[in-house]
């Protein structure tokens, strides 16, 4: 299996499940504290909800950043085409949403994977 293959299955798998777990029980904590509805430890429905909708957007993102990996050989060129369209996902973001949640949840992916693909990079297989 190619370098890019490999990488793409880390980052939809395994990578993926872990942000999106984690940034899905902050945003569940943070919902829930601000809500007057919900009883704090009404958290699950919340972070069940945030986590359909985030998974599929981080898998969506791993596959460009996959796509982009098989047109730009070089590290480099696809690092800088990559972080442009995660500047430009979190400004709408941020434009749509205006909470800081939402800007921890659209720019994690974009830093993690970035750091995925230059540690795949540098290792030999």
């Amino acid at each position: 299996m190619s370098k890019i293959k490999r990488e793409f299955f880390l980052n939809a798998f395994v990578i993926s499940p872990i942000a999106v777990l984690i940034c899905g029980y902050f945003a569940a904590r943070i919902s829930v504290s601000h809500s007057e509805l919900l009883n704090t430890g009404d958290w699950f429905l919340p972070f069940i909800i945030s986590f359909l909708v985030s998974y599929p957007s981080y898998l969506l993102i791993s596959f460009i950043n996959y796509v982009i990996g098989r047109k730009l050989k070089k590290l480099g060129k696809r690092l800088i085409l990559f972080n442009a369209l995660g500047v430009l996902v979190v400004f709408i973001g941020w434009l749509l949403f205006d909470e800081m949640i939402a800007l921890i949840i659209f720019l994690t992916p974009f830093i993690l994977f970035s750091i995925v693909s230059v540690i795949m990079n540098q290792t030999n297989n």
